[in-house]
């Protein structure tokens, strides 16, 4: 299984194309996008990009509503590789609370590659950066990048990237990871 974290640059192309390379030409990328009220908004935004880099390849939204699961088993049923899309980071840590253990056993076994897109990419870790703009009594990142909390709050990923912690600074800021 090969794993894509993302950072920034979410409407540029050439961030996607490694990840849509290793999905393979002609194949169906999940978009796992948690809810707020605007999800096929943001879908068709993610659908967009990605058919910008690889034109023949077919984006399939996977809606949560906040506050859901994701279940990946069925729902992954028929995808070829899984974007783990970007948003609140804790809203995508609880959405996938219930399958860290089987979600990375899953998509090795069905040989789909896994790219982060921001959230996507915190979760991704033993342990990730959920929020908060401040650390060791300095700001880390901008305000509104702290998703409602000042200080730093960590909690439990998935552990399928090998790294400890992972974030990326949404709208700037220091690298968290």
């Amino acid at each position: 299984m090969s794993t894509f974290l993302i950072g920034g640059g979410w409407d540029t192309a050439e961030v996607y194309e490694p990840f849509v390379r290793a999905v393979g030409g002609g194949r169906r990328i999940g978009c796992l996008i948690v809810d707020e009220g605007d999800g096929t908004t943001l879908f068709e935004r993610y659908a967009e990009v990605l058919r910008k880099a690889g034109p023949d390849s077919t984006p399939v939204p996977l809606l949560v509503p906040l506050g859901s699961r994701f279940e990946p088993d069925d729902a992954l049923d028929g995808v070829d590789g899984l974007l783990v899309c970007g948003g609140l980071t804790p809203a995508y840590q609880e959405a996938l609370a219930g399958c860290l253990e089987r979600l990375p056993a899953l998509l090795t076994r069905r040989g789909m590659p896994y790219a982060g897109f921001s959230a996507g990419a915190a979760v991704a870790a033993r342990r990730a950066v959920v929020g908060g703009w401040l650390a060791g009594g300095g700001r880390c990142a901008r305000k509104r990048a702290g998703r409602t909390w000042p200080r730093w709050r960590y909690g439990r990923g998935s552990a399928w990237c090998p790294s400890r912690w992972t974030s990326t600074p949404p709208g700037g800021g220091r690298s968290r990871a």
